[in-house]
């Protein structure tokens, strides 16, 4: 059985890899890419499946805030770390259109977009979608971050409505994160997750769960196409009863567990 390695906070890469069905050379779009391994959610595309693509962000040293202090994402290393290229750019300008429609010819078609663009007032992932659109590229699959547990329902139903009218289907809804600090639990709604109906198979496009812990909602997709591996995620442990974020590169651990026992889930040797 194959071993694969995860690094997505929330296991969207592990998502890709199951409607993908473990797929090699594919391209991706990582928008808002942050820290180049750490919570990262195209590296494991990259690292396990040989996929390429660009990644996005405006800095090049990310506050980290998860405990309510100010730590440092430090991404200088970026090319020790990744072969896809990093690229600084205001995702939601009209650069970032041209730079889409510049790169990728006509007919090319990308894989996966992840969509992952804040601030901490709000969030900007529906102004860099509708950049992604207006580039006219093709894409098979999205996972959007719309945060409904911090700004509401708009952004998330306004990239329904773009994204349906352009054949996507929305097979993991309300992706539920663990703790947090901000509401309970079951009230965490962080995410959907697209297809394209023109680019999967009716195994693929007849799955649908919503409000479940993405650790669970994952684990449903893979057992529905019977993707066989054994994985080891490295950003999280994926259950409610630990949480674990490394944001260090330098080897020196920081971490914050959200009332819960501290347990290594990172390995270094990785980085």
């Amino acid at each position: 059985m194959r071993k694969l390695d995860f690094f997505s906070a929330e296991q969207q890469d592990e998502f890709v890899a199951n409607v993908f069905r473990l797929k090699e050379n594919g391209i991706f779009l990582d928008v808002g890419s942050a820290h180049p391994i750490v919570a990262n959610n195209t590296y494991a595309l990259e690292y396990n499946f040989n996929w390429t693509g660009y990644c996005f962000d405006l800095y090049r040293i990310m506050p980290g805030y998860w405990d309510g202090k100010e730590k440092v994402w430090v991404d200088s290393n970026w090319y020790d770390k990744r072969q896809a290229p990093w690229c600084q750019l205001d995702v939601t300008s009209e650069e970032f259109t041209d730079f889409l429609r510049n790169h990728f010819p006509k007919g090319t078609i990308v894989d996966y977009i992840s969509l992952d663009v804040d601030m901490p007032d709000r969030s900007l992932s529906l102004i860099a979608l509708e950049r992604i659109l207006n580039s006219e590229i093709e894409f098979k699959c999205l996972t959007f971050e719309h945060e409904v547990y911090k700004w509401g329902h708009s952004y998330k139903e306004a990239a329904a409505d773009l994204l349906r009218k352009r054949g996507f289907v929305c097979i993991i809804e309300n992706t539920r994160m663990y703790g947090g600090g901000m509401l309970p639990d079951a009230q965490q709604y962080n995410e959907d997750w697209w297809v394209h109906k023109d680019h999967f198979d009716q195994a693929v496009l007849d799955f649908h769960v919503r409000n479940m812990y993405y650790f669970d909602a994952v684990q449903a997709l893979r057992r529905s196409l019977g993707n066989d591996y054994t994985a080891h995620r490295h950003s999280n442990q994926a259950f409610p009863t630990q949480m674990d974020y490394f944001i260090s590169d330098t080897h020196q651990q920081s971490h914050v567990c959200l009332n819960h026992p501290w347990k290594p889930a990172y390995n270094l040797d990785l980085i």
